[in-house]
């Protein structure tokens, strides 16, 4: 039978009104598996359809958001054999309630066990309380995922592939996570007894990438641009509710802030880059970049990250985010760090800049100048502490941390050797524990 009527049918089960619009209706109708009484097998609805389904609402409590489809042609099949399913074929097909929605080419869903399958390009948006940050929002913000070939749900997660890509949008802040195939673990995932209800209140729990990730993170102060990271690894497991993370190397992260430069734990250790000189007190953003060969771990809540395996760090200073600094060639204002494996760990002050500790471990060696010093280390283990200005290198057994420092430019170098050595830049304090060697220009 065809109708270009809109009828109303009550979802006994599910407890939920459907209202049915489009050029064509067609039913099939059969008895109740205790015969008792008609009930709906099958409903296929052509021509621009669009389907409300609203909750009756409880006494006391506000009905829920509606939850909408729309497409060419959906089907609705409802057997002891298939259970409840519903096909949405579209261009595109969409599934959507309030801030929480769901397009491709074609939609598949099984109500009863809980599967389902987007074929072709699609999108999906998901509120969450905060991105790849350690900032709680006020409210939710809409994560938007986009991919080119497919998503299907098993259970509690969903399986995307094609050039994915997930978005987190503030009006301070742009986050950006590709990748080649994602998982989602989600919570709330619809069970035999669900409703769209249930479907409404589905939340991401985990992300995990791989195949080429990259994530672009942009934060604005008074409209311009304020900081700017830049990463790229072999896989990454990020946990949405805690922060926490786990990457797979080789890989590498790039970070630029914008303010003037300050005395940092890298600095100078060369006179000119290229041919253009760049003046310390005319640059306007900081530029850092570590790379790492295995893995790296962390928490964004706690700000706080380990990379392993021939890492390396660059520093200085650029004119803007579109620069960076070549190791190759250092130049005045940039500085290096090697070692086994470092431990970054950042605190943002209610004022003032962003401070942070490294902790760098294992055949560590690094080069710097700050306050008029120009100095090389060389420990089994190196730390420094921004807000104190103060390096701690410590060595273990037989061998001895180094330190070589110059106190004006072309002075001679004096080198100490001793199991601690600890130095301020600030107050040009050097504390020895366990000395063997003091001399000047290796002597």
């Amino acid at each position: 039978r065809r109708s270009k009527a809109s009828p109303k049918k009550v979802d006994r089960a599910s407890d939920l009104r459907s209202v049915i619009n489009a050029e064509t209706i067609r039913a099939r109708l059969g008895t109740s598996a205790d015969r008792q009484e008609l009930t709906l097998l099958e409903a296929v609805s052509e021509g621009n359809v669009q389907v409300s389904q609203e909750g009756r609402g409880e006494a006391g409590r506000e009905e829920q958001q509606p939850y909408k489809l729309r497409g060419d042609r959906v089907q609705f099949i409802n057997s002891v054999e298939t259970g409840k399913r519903v096909s949405i074929d579209g261009r595109p097909a969409r599934i959507w309630s309030g801030m929480r929605s769901i397009s491709g080419d074609r939609i598949t869903l099984e109500r009863d066990s809980g599967r389902g399958l987007v074929e072709g390009r699609g999108t999906m948006t998901v509120p969450v309380k905060r991105g790849l940050s350690r900032e709680v929002v006020a409210g939710e913000i809409p994560l938007r995922v986009s991919w080119t070939e497919r998503l299907s749900l098993a259970g509690e997660t969903l399986k995307i592939v094609g050039d994915v890509a997930a978005e987190w949008r503030q009006k301070w802040r742009r986050q950006r996570l590709s990748c080649a195939q994602m998982e989602v673990a989600l919570v709330g995932v619809p069970g035999s007894e669900s409703n769209s209800a249930d479907w409404r209140d589905i939340e991401i729990q985990s992300l995990r990438c791989r195949h080429v990730v990259r994530v672009h993170d942009l934060s604005y102060a008074d409209k311009e641009v304020s900081h700017v990271l830049k990463s790229r690894m072999a896989d990454l497991w990020y946990n949405v509710k805690t922060g926490e993370f786990h990457t797979g190397g080789p890989g590498w992260l790039e970070f630029w802030q914008k303010g003037q430069p300050r005395p940092t734990p890298l600095a100078p250790t060369a006179t000119a880059r290229a041919n253009t000189p760049l003046a310390l007190d005319g640059s306007r953003w900081q530029y850092l970049r570590i790379d790492f060969a295995d893995v790296a771990t962390g928490n964004t809540r706690d700000s706080h990250a380990t990379f392993h395996e021939q890492v390396q760090v660059l520093q200085g200073p650029v004119t803007g985010p579109q620069e960076s600094i070549d190791a190759d060639r250092l130049g005045r204002g940039d500085g290096w760090l090697r070692c086994d494996s470092l431990q970054v760990s950042q605190a943002t002050r209610t004022k003032g800049p962003r401070t942070f500790t490294l902790l760098a471990n294992g055949n560590s060696s690094f080069s710097g100048q700050a306050a008029g010093q120009t100095f090389f280390g060389r420990a089994d283990t190196v730390s420094y502490d921004k807000a104190r200005d103060r390096y701690v290198l410590r060595s273990f057994g037989q061998r001895k941390a180094t330190l070589w420092r110059k106190d004006r430019r072309g002075g001679p170098f004096v080198r100490a050797e001793a199991q601690r050595v600890e130095f301020s830049n600030r107050n040009r304090q050097l504390v020895l524990d366990r000395t063997t060697e003091v001399s000047k220009d290796g002597n």
